[in-house]
């Protein structure tokens, strides 16, 4: 059900963002139920982290994502030792919903903000791109935490590492894009409230 259809002005550009068939009450529960697992989430990666920050792996588990080879991830996973890699599968486990967590509430405030802006050009179409882009980045990051499972079932390869790495280098594209299209939402919604626009 296309709630936002109806109302919109002439100039407006229609929805074509990933929760267009949501109603708008639909979306908000969604949102708040996204916010409630992305807190809980956050919470459980930051107790994990403190064990994978090591010489091998300075920047934690960011350092074996992109790690350019299976012998530098081997070298992590030797240098983190059986705790640590206790750490990793469960930092990879809560990553599990964190990733669909921070997807949902990226795009369903972004799509909350086109909303209130009219979906008047660009609101409209950065608030679409906003939600594709988070969504795209959790499918990678999800992808990515199955291969790093892989890995500490089977141990690491060239080609696990080389997979591995493209999927975070894609993940953190887009989530970067993401945030910036989010924050030019965000600057455009100050203005519009700045002269008058909106309430």
């Amino acid at each position: 059900m296309h709630t936002d259809q109806p109302s919109l002005p002439p100039e407006a550009r229609a929805p074509r963002h990933p929760y267009a068939r949501l109603t708008v009450r639909g979306r908000r529960r969604t949102l708040v139920g996204a916010l409630v697992v992305l807190a809980v989430t956050l919470v459980g990666l930051a107790v994990t982290a403190p064990a994978l920050m090591t010489a091998a792996a300075p920047g934690g588990i960011v350092s074996w994502q992109l790690a350019t080879s299976g012998e530098q991830v081997a070298a992590i996973l030797v240098d983190w030792g059986a705790e640590g890699r206790a750490a990793a599968r469960a930092n990879l486990l809560v990553d599990l919903a964190f990733a669909p967590a921070y997807a949902l509430v990226i795009g369903l405030v972004a799509v909350r903000l086109g909303v209130v802006l009219g979906r008047r050009r660009p609101a409209g179409g950065m608030a679409d791109t906003t939600a594709w882009a988070a969504l795209l980045a959790a499918v990678a990051d999800l992808a990515e935490n199955a291969l790093m499972l892989s890995v500490l079932a089977v141990g690491p390869s060239d080609g696990l590492a080389s997979a591995t790495r493209t999927l975070a280098l894609t993940k953190f594209a887009l989530l970067g894009l993401a945030l910036v299209l989010l924050l030019g939402l965000v600057a455009l919604r100050w203005r519009a409230r700045a002269s008058g626009e909106g309430s």
